[in-house]
């Protein structure tokens, strides 16, 4: 029997958001799966933007997220079919996949995942071998990346509300404001540039003040019933006790 050892160097660059990369690039036709769409897929095109042969292995994960922000993934290899999963492409050469949903037939609310799309390049070379081994490889994890999917069932849609908006002080003895914002629908809504209208809780008749915080400038992405904290700091215009918070969006 022939034996095969293998060594693994890993060396991983992870881009959450990347379409292009130096090497290659994937293109989701689509990143939502909707249950009550034939065929119940994502499909997607990997293309070898390099003058080498390129290889890669694409496979799924689970994809949860604490009130910060952190996000966990987990193995998901029984909950699609990704066909192929393991390419192999010629420089210019292009391959079409799909990722087949295997899960339930119905969900109460979007399901977010990960797709995996890892580099690989594997080395045949001469090693020592022990008695009865005849032959070696090298595989080196070259490039590591992620794209969102989802499965939803139909007509998700999101509801962003503020649940919790709690006046405190940071690490740094500051006064800031601490919200959390709850995805209480069925989809996923990313928020950005956020406005916040805010007024004192016991003097309702004030006008509501409008800030615009560099912390809610940049892009978050509430998954369906999840919640986000985000301490903003404390407005100038408004006295240090507990407001009434709205927002709105661009």
């Amino acid at each position: 029997m022939k034996i095969i050892k293998l060594l693994f160097i890993v060396i991983c660059f992870i881009g959450l958001a990347v379409t292009p990369i130096s090497a290659f690039s994937i293109e989701l036709l689509e990143d939502t799966c909707f249950l009550d769409k034939p065929g119940k897929a994502i499909n997607g095109v990997i293309s070898n933007k390099d003058d080498k042969m390129l290889a890669v292995e694409l496979y799924a994960k689970t994809r949860t997220q604490s009130l910060d922000g952190t996000e966990f993934n987990e193995d998901a290899a029984d909950t699609f079919l990704i066909v192929p999963s393991q390419i192999l492409l010629q420089p210019g050469d292009q391959q079409v996949f799909s990722i087949i949903w295997q899960g339930e037939a119905k969900v109460d609310y979007e399901l977010a995942y990960r797709l995996m799309v890892e580099e690989i390049s594997i080395h045949k070379e001469e090693l020592k071998l022990e008695p009865g081994q005849e032959r070696a490889a090298k595989v080196y994890f070259l490039r590591k990346f992620a794209r969102a999917i989802y499965v939803a069932p139909p007509e998700a849609l999101p509801n962003i509300i503020i649940e919790r908006a709690t006046p405190t002080k940071n690490a740094q003895g500051k006064q800031v404001l601490d919200l959390v914002f709850a995805n209480i629908g069925t989809k996923h809504q990313i928020i950005r540039n956020v406005e916040l209208l805010l007024k004192p809780k016991d003097n309702l008749s004030a006008k509501k003040v409008s800030v615009k915080p560099k912390e809610l400038e940049a892009v978050i992405n509430i998954l369906a019933k999840a919640k986000r904290s985000v301490s903003v700091v404390w407005p100038s215009d408004i006295p240090v006790g507990p407001v009434s918070v709205e927002y709105k969006l661009p």
